[in-house]
């Protein structure tokens, strides 16, 4: 068995969430006819993972290398994912939820030293620091993105993960190809403001004496 030093249970347990939470979002026929599919990763539910040892559940902060499959259990509980009124007034095809998402999701990946945007990340912290009213709420958070996976507008793919390396981290980014084939683009929050008066151009070029 790898080294498993440097990784931790809450690793782990939260990449295991992370999977299920994935196999929610593919539309793949081969994995839509496995029956076990209902029970692992049910739709409207979220997965909640915790690794237990001799009957005792496993501290997060311990090294996974103190858990072993022969012995040790893994516990799925799941919690049902309620959508909310006004998540139901305003489906993600509502371009204006869409583009927020979108946009969200377009600000994330061209912010300056980052090289990926991990799902769970942009999920939990993000979005829901951005203070829009509908990434409040977790549940809608969670849906939104299930969708939008599904439909094709954003897409993911999985890099290594430093600290749990069986647990590669799944990663999402825009799907500029759709967007380019006639998608609305994403919306940015911020707005230019008009000035009043002549442009900026030619205030500079008279006080340099060039005009």
């Amino acid at each position: 068995m790898p080294n498993l030093k440097q990784t931790s249970i809450q690793d782990c347990e939260e990449a295991l969430e992370e999977t299920l939470t994935t196999l929610q979002s593919l539309d793949l026929p081969q994995l839509r006819s496995l029956p076990a599919l209902d029970f692992i990763a049910p739709k409207g539910f979220r997965p909640i993972v915790e690794l237990y040892e001799n009957d005792r559940k496993k501290r997060r902060t311990a090294s996974a290398e103190t858990w072993s499959p022969e012995t040790g259990e893994v516990r799925i509980c799941f919690e049902r994912v309620e959508a909310s009124a006004d998540a139901k007034s305003n489906p993600l095809s509502d371009s204006s939820l869409l583009q927020e998402l979108l946009s969200a999701l377009q600000e994330a990946e061209t912010a300056p030293g980052r090289n990926f945007v991990a799902l769970k990340w942009f999920r939990d912290e993000y979005l829901h620091a951005t203070g829009l009213s509908w990434a409040q709420d977790e549940g809608k958070r969670q849906s939104l993105l299930t969708q939008a996976i599904k439909e094709g507008w954003i897409l993911t793919s999985r890099v290594p993960n430093p600290k749990a390396p069986l647990y590669p981290t799944t990663t999402i980014r825009l799907n500029r190809q759709k967007a380019a084939a006639g998608a609305p683009p994403p919306a940015s929050r911020f707005r230019p403001v008009r000035i009043v008066g002549e442009p900026l151009s030619s205030t500079i070029l008279r006080d340099r004496g060039t005009r």
